[in-house]
């Protein structure tokens, strides 16, 4: 935990690495200390097929590209910024980490 001077309790921040504040940051982290190990599993009939950190990170900024030259995400003016949004609905799925991870790009 890291409690600067002068601060309060609602101040504090706690950050697990230096530097890293954002699950985007997180995620980089992760694949570039362990880009081969597996993350995202699924069952294929009586076993699982696992993609690895850097498969995970490759497919969901390659669909996050895809959503931005489909135009798929348009840009929204909203309290004098500006937004994308992006949504998924589905059962836990690698599918919906892949989304969520996209949208991060």
């Amino acid at each position: 935990f890291l409690l600067g001077q002068g601060a309060t309790l609602d101040d504090l921040h706690a950050l697990p690495w230096e530097g890293v504040d954002t699950l985007y940051k997180a995620f980089k982290r992760t694949l570039e200390r362990i880009p081969d190990s597996e993350l995202l599993g699924s069952r294929v009939d009586d076993h699982y097929e696992w993609m690895t950190v850097k498969e995970t990170y490759t497919c969901a900024e390659h669909f996050s590209y895809g959503c931005m030259a489909l135009d798929l995400i348009p840009q929204i003016q909203a309290e004098g910024k500006t937004w994308r949004f992006m949504g998924i609905q589905s059962k836990n799925r690698r599918e919906w980490y892949l989304t969520m991870l996209a949208g991060m790009f």
